[in-house]
């Protein structure tokens, strides 16, 4: 999987990756890295804040930018010749526009082990392993006095937040 954009992007990444490994079988791996090498924004990859994530890194180490050039060809090469398979053995899975609940891509059967490209930001695809997400992404709270007051201070008020995002 490979994971971009900001925090609440690589969330959805994270929890349609760990979705389609408990329904495969299989296991997560992460690439966190090539994501980000030429994001517009100056964004990283911020998930490594979580402990309990159930995933292991898959390090693409291109450090040059000829071998990063090369990293991408692969991809489009991989891409390309995917577009031939059939989708249970598709090598790169593209989540295409616009970015939108794919039910063939989420009920599929890898026989493969497909890298898969997109924002994948559908509840949809991750319904089923809410509390197990729930409990991978509880983040740690820090044990400092002044955190612990501010926290306090947070859960003795009465507020609301409101998120709203459209394409």
């Amino acid at each position: 999987m490979r994971v971009i954009g900001g925090l609440g992007n690589q969330l959805h990444c994270y929890a349609f990756g760990r979705a389609l490994a408990v329904q495969n079988g299989a296991l997560l791996y992460l690439d966190a890295e090539s994501g980000y090498w030429n994001d517009p924004f100056g964004r990283m990859y911020l998930l490594d804040q979580f402990f309990g994530l159930n995933a292991r890194y898959t390090s693409t180490q291109p450090n040059s930018k000829c071998a990063r050039q090369f990293f991408m060809l692969g991809l489009k090469l991989k891409s390309y010749y995917s577009r031939l398979l059939p989708l249970s053995m598709k090598l790169i899975v593209l989540e295409g526009t616009p970015p939108c609940y794919k039910e063939d891509i989420h009920l599929a059967r890898y026989i493969a082990t497909p890298y898969f490209i997109g924002y994948w930001a559908s509840y949809r695809y991750y319904q089923g392993i809410e509390k197990e997400l729930r409990h991978e992404l509880k983040p740690t709270v820090p044990k400092h006095p002044s955190i612990q007051e501010l926290l306090s201070q947070i859960r003795s008020a009465r507020l609301c937040f409101i998120h709203w995002r459209s394409f």
